[in-house]
Parts: structure tokens; sequence; C-alpha cells
């Protein structure tokens, strides 16, 4: 049937009803709606409270008559479609957490330690100035301490100066061996891509320093992998492990979210 078909065929529905009909349908596939005689009280017809049997017996014929019943079809037809559309909005979501890059927002650098580009790899500084105020402060250290106390040796500048940490350490150092030190570094979550910023959670305080929170990619995976029918389970009928209900499998290479919603409501309802 094509879409023009399905338009002219609401219209027609439509207008097989009177007002307080397409009122009765349309309550009646409201979920919060609790039976027909609810739905014909919205609808503005007499019902006691509680409805008598009478009216009881009339709600329940104006839900089985054709033109109200077709309608009723069509309605309820019109919210799986919008359900299908939410279950591809998640899935999409899913997808996105379990696609993402931790290293986004968090992770190691290695850099090359002081010694790695010294001249005969002594301690290297980053320039003069460090040198000066390292010095200073040995002096001044040294000052403070009685004349009998032992004192700091002066900083050594045979390393020389321009010490860039960025640098990848070197395997000949005999300070570090080719290891350097490993910083860790936390992204600044301004600047997270649309991916990153769906698997962040949050920023704890702990006792030793700050612990970042992650969205549960495992966890979105399992679920996209069930949501595909990829993870078959075997649902027995009265206990029969001979008889299990069929589980649909899925082309995930050729598969659109909305079918996948579909095949996996169906499956659902079949159980």
């Amino acid at each position: 049937m094509t879409p023009g078909i399905v338009a002219d065929h609401a219209i027609d529905t439509m207008s097989q009803l009177t007002a307080k009909q397409e009122a009765f349908a349309v309550a009646l596939c409201d979920p919060s709606c609790k039976g027909p005689s609810e739905a014909y009280a919205r609808a503005g017809y007499r019902v006691d409270d509680p409805p008598t049997p009478a009216q009881q017996n009339a709600a329940s014929a104006l839900a089985r008559r054709d033109e109200v019943a077709a309608r009723i079809v069509e309605l309820r037809g019109k919210a799986a479609d919008a359900l299908m559309i939410d279950a591809a909005f998640v899935l999409k979501e899913w997808m996105t957490i379990a696609t993402a890059d931790p290293s986004e927002l968090i992770r190691t650098r290695k850099f090359c330690c002081r010694h790695c580009y010294g001249i005969d790899h002594k301690y290297q500084w980053i320039s003069e100035e460090e040198f000066a105020i390292a010095c200073a402060r040995v002096i001044d250290y040294n000052a403070s301490k009685p004349a009998r106390a032992a004192t700091k040796p002066m900083p050594d500048p045979g390393g020389g100066w321009g010490y860039v940490r960025d640098l990848p350490p070197v395997g000949t150092c005999v300070h570090c061996g080719g290891d350097g030190y490993v910083d860790t570094y936390i992204e600044d979550t301004h600047r997270l891509s649309p991916a990153g910023r769906k698997l962040f959670a949050g920023i704890k305080q702990t006792n030793n320093g700050i612990e970042i929170k992650f969205r549960d990619q495992d966890g979105a995976l399992a679920n996209i992998a069930k949501y595909l029918g990829m993870m078959a389970e075997r649902h027995l009928h009265g206990g029969d492990p001979n008889n299990p209900t069929p589980v649909p499998v899925l082309d995930v290479g050729n598969i659109d979210a909305a079918t996948a919603a579909k095949a996996y409501a169906a499956a659902m309802g079949a159980k």
C-alpha cells in the first residue's frame, strides 16, 4: 500500500466516525486508559462510578464496531511507528557510547627525563633563569642553617640548558633507561567531541585525586548485540527444552535501526 493510499484510508476512517467515537478511539489508545469504560467516559458518554453492566457492554460494543476498531488499529500503528523512531534513537545512543574513545577523556603520556638530553646525561635545565633560581634557593637554605650543619651542594650546570619534556625518552639515558616518566592527562571537558561527551559521566574527587567516571561501554555493546539478535537466547515453551521459541537472526550488515527495532519488538511479542 502506498503512502497516499494510507493517508486516504485514514481520512476515510475518520470521516466514518462521530466526534465522540473518534474521541473514544483516541482515549482507548492512551496507555494511561484503563479500558473501554474509561475511554467511553473520556469521550463524553454517560458512565456512572462504578460503570453499570449496561455501560460496560456499550463501551465494549463500541470498541468492536468495524469503523471504530479500524481507527483504533490505525492509531496504535502510528504509536508503534513513533516507538520505532525512539528505538532507533536509543540504538544510536548505545552505538555512540560503545564506540567512543576513552583516551579522549584521560590518557597517559610519556616524557623524557631531565637527563635524557643533558650533556653526558647530566641534569638538564630548562633555562639559565631556572638554574639561577635553583642556586638562589640552595644559598638561602644553607644560610639559614647553623655554621656546623651540613649544607646542600650547589646545582650542577653541566647538563646545559634547553630541556623540553615533550621529546621522546632516550634509550641510552643512564638515569631512566629510555623509560622517561609517565604523566596522566585529563582533557578539558569543554573540548570533548560529541562522542566523548556521551561517554563522560562526571568527575569524582577522591583521597587519591580526581577520578573520571565513564558510561558503561561494555553494557552498551551488549545491549546492541541483544537488540540486533546477535546473542540468541533459548526461551522454552512450557519448559520443553526441545521446543524453544525461535529467535530471529538478523543480517547486521544490511539492517537499519527501524527494521531492527520492529524485528526485536516482534520477537518480544512472541514470548
